[in-house]
């Protein structure tokens, strides 16, 4: 009964009534699908497909719309010092699987980074990117 619970909980991540929720209760998003998130700064229409293995710092700032795929980190470049560097990335961003984006930089609007992409500096609005990006 337990797996029915959880696969059930796995497949509606994506319904935003599922996340409003969880943002009201307070509850952690990854006891649910295995991702370290913090859903209570996130937007209320971002898409999680595949959301196991995620992980988005609290303090990176993640537009409306986007789209982030599984296995992404959206981070700190310097997390242990006293200044650690968060992203921003704009509205309607699609991230794909397996991606990295950390430190101080800016994705804008409407940009695609591709799957296991590295993103080190900043990306244009509407742009793509594969590969390292530094």
């Amino acid at each position: 009964m337990g797996y029915d619970i959880i696969t059930f909980l796995k497949n509606r991540i994506q319904d935003f009534k599922l996340i409003r929720i969880c943002k009201q209760k307070g509850f952690p998003l990854k006891v649910l699908i295995a991702c370290d998130v913090d859903i209570l700064t996130l937007p209320d229409d971002i898409i999680l497909n595949h959301p196991v293995g995620v992980v988005i710092s609290s303090f990176a700032k993640i537009g409306n719309g986007c789209n982030i795929k599984q296995n992404v980190t959206i981070g700190a470049k310097y997390p242990d010092t006293a200044n650690p560097e968060y992203p921003t990335v704009g509205n309607h961003v699609l991230v794909g699987a397996g991606s990295v984006i950390i430190g101080n930089i800016t994705v804008g609007d409407y940009a695609t980074i591709g799957a296991g992409s590295i993103v080190l500096k900043d990306v244009p609005a509407g742009a793509t990117v594969t590969g390292v990006w530094k």
